[in-house]
């Protein structure tokens, strides 16, 4: 049995841009991929906007400096992800590939244990 991590990225436009009746339709997806593959899931969280978000680097030097936000320049952002544990990658990648991404993507990565 191994981890996979399914990485949701999309374009926060468009989550920003629903109407409230289609912002609903698009958590009925979440929510009925959740109850058809719940037995893959150990965990997953949806992630709060990219403007949250806070960069953390550390110099040559060995100073912290910190930033606001993810990188802007990129259309796709990180919006979610699921953990997934399954017998082996095929398996792994079947639910993945159904996972709700509108306009968007999902990275399935192995976790190292």
């Amino acid at each position: 049995m191994g981890k996979y991590l399914a990485l949701i990225y999309g374009d926060e436009s468009v989550w920003s841009g629903l109407d409230p009746e289609a912002e609903k339709a698009m958590y009925a997806e979440y929510d009925a991929f959740g109850e058809q593959y719940g037995s893959y899931l150990v965990g997953g969280e949806e992630l709060r906007p990219n403007a949250t978000a806070k960069l953390i680097r550390r110099t040559a030097d060995g100073e912290v400096v910190v930033t606001d936000g993810a990188f802007g320049e990129t259309k796709e952002a990180l919006g979610g992800y699921y953990v997934i544990e399954a017998d082996d990658e095929a398996t792994a990648l079947e639910v993945a590939s159904h996972v709700p991404a509108p306009g968007g993507f999902v990275e399935l990565r192995p976790i190292a244990e």
